[in-house]
């Protein structure tokens, strides 16, 4: 079962919205190339949207290393 059923029986656009991202976004990423940056960029700009105007409450956290940034987690309810 899809972890998208349950939600798909309350908001089907929704889901449509979400699988469309995850086919052409949730993947690995060569970020030396500039293509794939700026799909990366795209992604991970189109998914925050769409988490800041349906929300009503968002964290984000920045981890970082000795080299710099080493990741970036949202969440929001």
């Amino acid at each position: 079962m899809s972890d998208l059923e349950i939600l798909k029986q309350d908001n089907p656009d929704l889901v449509q919205l979400l699988e469309r991202w995850r086919s052409k976004y949730e993947r690995s990423f060569d970020l030396k190339d500039p293509a794939e940056q700026a799909t990366f960029y795209e992604g991970v700009l189109e998914i925050a949207r769409h988490m800041a105007v349906t929300a009503e409450t968002g964290t984000a956290k920045l981890t970082v290393s000795n080299v710099g940034v080493a990741g970036l987690t949202l969440s929001v309810s």
